[in-house]
C-alpha cells in the first residue's frame, strides 16, 4: 500500500512537469512522491538550473501547493557552505514559510532517492542537512 504524498522534492527545468513517483523499500512499501518543476522568476525564466533557485521562487510556487510531510532540495540551491539562498533567504525561514521540513540532498540521484527512502536521522551524509520549524 502507498504511503500518500509523504516526500515532496523540489526539481527546477520548467521543461519537467510535475509527476508522482513511486519508489518501493526494502521491506516492500511503496513511497509515493512528487516533484516538481520550479520557475525562475527571480533570475528569469530562461535560467533552468537548480543553482539559481531562490528561496523567494520557492516560497511563492509552494505556498499555495498541497505538499507532504518534507521538501527535499538540492545542496547546490544554496550558497557554497552555507544555509542560504542567492537571495538572502535561510532554509530555517523557508520551512517556516512553507510549514515543511526541508532536507537538503547532494544533487547525485543517489542521495535523493536514499532520502525518500531512507531514515534521515540514522544517514551520515556530509551535506544533509534537516531543518524542521519550531513547535510553538
Amino acid at each position: 500500500m502507498a504511503e500518500d504524498m509523504n516526500k515532496s522534492a523540489a526539481e527546477t527545468e520548467e521543461e519537467y512537469q510535475p509527476d508522482l513517483m513511486t519508489l518501493e523499500d526494502e521491506d516492500g512499501n511503496e513511497i509515493t512522491f512528487e516533484v516538481i518543476a520550479i520557475k525562475n522568476n527571480f533570475f528569469g525564466e530562461k535560467i533552468t538550473v537548480s543553482g539559481l533557485i531562490t528561496g523567494q521562487d520557492l516560497t511563492e510556487q509552494l505556498s499555495d501547493r498541497k505538499l507532504g510531510d518534507r521538501l527535499l532540495i538540492p545542496c547546490n540551491m544554496l550558497r557554497s557552505g552555507e544555509n542560504v539562498f542567492l537571495d538572502d533567504i535561510t532554509v530555517t525561514e523557508l520551512s517556516e514559510k512553507l510549514g515543511r521540513e526541508i532536507i537538503v540532498v547532494d544533487p547525485a540521484g543517489a542521495d535523493l532517492v536514499s532520502a525518500v527512502l531512507d531514515s534521515t536521522e540514522n544517514k551520515k551524509q556530509i551535506r544533509r542537512q534537516i531543518f524542521m520549524i519550531n513547535p510553538e
